[in-house]
């Protein structure tokens, strides 16, 4: 009989350089990836072309894309889609994209729900708003068995929790995590795009950055991709990072491209999201998961003003789409943890 898992859980551990373009060539449900069990899947749809920083439509909340897989044993794997614009880092286009990573070897099929309505990239609803443009696209592909020589986590599998007090990997050893909580602005990072805060360059790593390395505008992520690979020297196997901390402590880091206060504003436009710099940190993501480094998700500070900054604290549509968005785009990673939030009973009560 089968199964259906959600790809949101709030503790998540699941499972291409980069000047913004990362090569892909475009066909209607285009499918790629290494196709080996735990490699991750990207299949790419072509949808209606938008812009970024579009309204009405809202080409991040005002479309959803859903993507049924189903494994060769029968398992479903319900998993959100995004906007990737051109599919390239460019932020227009009419690319969406579900990315996956299978668990199972053998004959794969996947079938895509995209529908168009008010807001619904938030609503849970099956047949909210209508049926639009690929609503329906479907296929199949077929994972082959890994190999021993693979990098990092993917020779391992997804990390999960088993009941004990440890974590384990699927299809390797228990998981002893190792790693320094700062910096939490790791992402303020010079070479990322609209980062206009920045305030770590790394440089003192750029020696440490190998060849056929990520990298992205002639140099430009050198320095954190080597941060990684020297923290992978020292045996550190988990960074935590921040991923929104307007109105926190550095005021730095967010994956929003509209006009952002950072200090804090009602006014902040939180509803569109930064296609290159999300495709950025996406391949820094990638490549600390391949130097065996789990990913510790942050998603709000302590600060009141950051706290206030999403629906003045309530779950409502900013805050469900961010984190529809995160998930999204990230999930796929073998490795790693969802925290909502740090120190979350500071200075603002959030519990009933």
């Amino acid at each position: 009989m089968s199964s259906i898992k959600k790809n949101i859980p709030v503790l998540l551990i699941l499972v291409l350089g980069l000047n913004c373009n990362v090569g892909f060539k475009h066909d209607t449900n285009k499918v790629t990836g290494e196709l080996k069990k735990w490699y991750p899947v990207t299949i790419s749809f072509h949808g209606p072309f938008h812009k970024e920083s579009q309204n009405n439509p809202n080409p991040f909340l005002d479309y959803r894309l859903q993507v049924i897989f189903r494994s060769p044993e029968g398992k479903l794997y319900d998993v959100p889609g995004f906007f990737d614009g051109n599919g390239d880092g460019i932020n227009q286009g009419k690319i969406w994209k579900v990315r996956f990573s299978p668990d199972e070897v053998g004959e794969w099929n996947y079938k895509a729900s995209f529908r168009k309505g008010p807001d619904i990239a938030v609503k849970l609803e099956n047949d909210a708003g209508e049926a639009c443009f690929f609503n329906g696209a479907s296929g199949s592909f077929f994972i082959k068995e890994i190999d021993d020589s693979a990098p990092g986590f993917l020779k391992w599998g997804r990390l999960e929790y088993v009941g004990s007090h440890y974590l384990k990997f699927r299809d390797g050893p228990y998981w002893v995590k190792g790693g320094a909580d700062s910096p939490e602005d790791f992402l303020a990072y010079k070479g990322f795009v609209n980062t206009p805060r920045a305030t770590h360059s790394y440089i003192d790593h750029v020696k440490d950055w190998e060849k056929g390395d990520p990298d992205w505008n002639d140099g430009a992520g050198k320095g954190i991709i080597g941060a990684l690979n020297y923290l992978a020297s020292q045996y550190v196997n988990s960074i935590y990072f921040l991923t929104m901390n307007i109105g926190g402590d550095g005021k730095n880091v967010w994956p929003f491209s509209g006009t952002v206060n950072e200090k804090g504003d009602v006014d902040n436009d939180n509803l569109h999201f930064d296609i290159c710099k999300l495709n950025q940190w996406n391949e820094v993501f990638r490549h600390a998961q391949n130097k065996g480094i789990a990913l510790h998700f942050v998603l709000n500070e302590a600060e009141e003003a950051n706290k206030l900054e999403l629906d003045s604290t309530a779950l409502g549509v900013e805050r469900k789409l961010y984190y529809r968005e995160l998930i999204a785009l990230f999930a796929h990673h073998l490795a790693l943890q969802w925290n909502l939030c740090e120190e979350y009973n500071l200075k603002i009560k959030l519990s009933p």
